[in-house]
């Protein structure tokens, strides 16, 4: 396992290339900043604790294992996590510039999410919203799979297209 802890007051760009084994950013009940963080994992986890900022840019490959978050995320940036077979849960608030989630296969669960744009990539899997997303613009691509996300505001503040083939 690598658990990545760092000074406070001090901001550093992570990253981390495993072939098999946990990776664990933050600490929990702690808030730390990072400029960039950019983790690649064969098989494994992927865990947040704590509240997270990142300056940068916040990527996270995984071919096989979960991305699991604890902890609020908020960065300036992109936040791209993607999962070859495995799930993606966010079990807290993910605050970003923009925001891609891709799954081969494996469920996508999130709780709340704020960005100017959100792209959702699944092919067999599930992308669920526990609580409302607040977005400019939201891309879905599904081949298998239910969607349920819960947008913030009116409907008349969205505009649709969908094409079920």
């Amino acid at each position: 396992n690598v658990v990545v802890k760092i000074p406070q007051n001090k901001v550093f760009s992570i990253k981390v290339e495993t072939s098999t084994g946990d990776v664990i950013i933050g600490e929990q009940n702690k808030e730390t900043t990072y400029s960039k963080i950019d983790v690649e994992t064969s098989t494994g986890r992927f865990k947040v604790l704590g509240k997270i900022n990142c300056l940068d840019s916040f990527i996270v490959e995984l071919d096989t294992g979960s991305i699991i978050s604890n902890g609020e995320i908020n960065c300036d940036n992109l936040v791209e996590f993607e999962v070859d077979t495995g799930k993606i849960t966010l079990n807290s608030k993910l605050n970003a510039k923009r925001v891609k989630f891709q799954s081969d296969t494996g469920k996508i669960t999130l709780n709340e999410v704020v960005a100017n744009a959100i792209t959702f990539k699944v092919s067999t899997g599930d992308i669920v919203c526990e609580s409302p997303i607040l977005a400019n613009d939201i891309e879905i691509t599904a081949s298998t799979g239910d969607v349920k996300l819960i947008l913030k505001g009116a409907k008349a503040d969205y505009s649709y297209y969908y094409d079920i083939s």
